[in-house]
């Protein structure tokens, strides 16, 4: 049975330290063509997550929302995310990175500190609309 799925959010799980500048941009293939590209500035992550050193969740809202087709039967396609910065540049006071899951059980798979083992998943939720 074919289902279509649309997606029109990524929240994705940041660290940052400082207050970078520049622009953030989520692109998003499925079967390995570009689909969307979604842009988040550093000063919207900044004052999603405020405070010189944090972590929390910046929300990247689809302006063209990405429809993905799962069949039990042919099967599913891909999805892959990617984050770019631009005008951004890394240093010891100011930088940003995402955060791996922790604390649960898809994690506890991985070993007992999920967010030191490089196999741990990102942390990442994905909106749709039903």
């Amino acid at each position: 049975m074919l289902e279509t799925i649309m997606i029109r959010g990524i929240k994705y799980e940041f660290y940052k330290s400082g207050f970078p500048t520049g622009t953030l941009t989520l692109d998003i293939y499925v079967d390995s063509i570009l689909n969307t590209t979604q842009d988040v500035t550093f000063e919207e992550i900044n004052s999603e997550i405020p405070g010189t050193y944090a972590h929390g969740y910046v929300y990247f809202e689809l302006d063209t929302p990405v429809f993905v087709h799962v069949d039990n039967v042919i099967g599913y396609q891909e999805i892959e995310l990617r984050l770019r910065p631009t005008g951004y540049t890394f240093s010891e006071s100011t930088n940003f990175g995402v955060i791996k899951r922790h604390n649960n059980e898809i994690v506890n798979r991985y070993g007992d500190d999920g967010i030191q083992d490089a196999n741990a998943p990102y942390s990442i939720e994905i909106f749709e609309i039903i």
